[in-house]
C-alpha cells in the first residue's frame, strides 16, 4: 500500500484513470485502485507527455536521449 497523502496522488490517479490504466474499487470502506495496464506492453509517452513534458520542437532532444517515444511503463517504473 502507498502512504501518501491522498491530495498529492489524487491528480495523478485521475490521469491514470482517464488512460484507462487504473481502475477504483469501490468497497465498503476504503475505495482502492487496481492496475487495468500491462506495463511491460504500455507506451509510457502519454504519461510523460502529461505529467512531465510534452513532446514538441524545442524538447525532440531530450525526448530522444531519454528515449521517451519508446519507453513502457514498467521501464519508467524500474527507472
Amino acid at each position: 500500500a502507498l502512504r501518501t497523502d491522498p491530495l498529492h496522488i489524487e491528480p495523478i490517479l485521475e490521469t491514470l484513470q482517464q488512460f484507462d490504466w487504473v481502475g477504483r474499487l469501490d468497497e465498503p470502506q476504503y475505495p482502492r485502485y487496481v492496475l487495468l495496464c500491462e506495463p511491460a506492453r504500455t507506451p509510457a509517452q502519454p504519461l510523460i507527455a502529461q505529467l512531465l513534458i510534452e513532446p514538441s520542437p524545442a524538447s525532440r532532444g531530450l525526448w530522444q536521449r531519454a528515449g521517451f517515444d519508446t519507453m513502457t511503463v514498467q521501464e519508467l517504473l524500474e527507472a
